[in-house]
């Protein structure tokens, strides 16, 4: 099951609908067939406007004291994603960066990512330490 959507720059994107998310999303469908996904109370599709009072009015009521705003959840995706050991390939077209260094430059903020850097693992081979 995929996703068909206009993302950012009016670019069209399909993506694969994981299933922890196919509840929501067809609850957010609601039986229709087109139109936004996303909605406001009106019915009318979310903008820009729209999505940057909604993400941070559901963080508070969350429980979330620090400011949130739409670009967190993005970042957030992409640092994990990262963390988790997800190939930098497969996290730039999840976030449909046209160049790696973009994602690596945003979204690689660990601090461990000087230890998991490939010099350490080049090097272990080269000393034979892995095979």
């Amino acid at each position: 099951m995929t996703l068909t959507f206009i993302g950012k720059g009016d670019k069209p994107a399909r993506v694969p609908l994981p299933l922890p998310a196919r509840p929501a999303i067809q609850d957010a469908v609601a039986g229709r067939s087109s139109g936004p996904l996303l909605r406001t109370r009106t019915g009318a599709g979310m903008d820009r406007r729209s999505v940057h009072r909604y993400v941070p009015h559901t963080a508070r009521v969350a429980g979330i004291t620090r400011p949130i705003g739409p670009h967190a959840l993005r970042r957030t995706v992409g640092t994990v994603g990262l963390n988790q050991g997800i190939p930098l390939r497969d996290i730039q077209r999840l976030l449909r960066h046209s160049r790696p260094e973009t994602t690596l430059a945003s979204y690689d903020v660990s601090g461990d990512a000087l230890e998991r850097h490939a010099s350490h693992q080049v090097a272990g081979f080269l000393a034979g330490w892995a095979g």
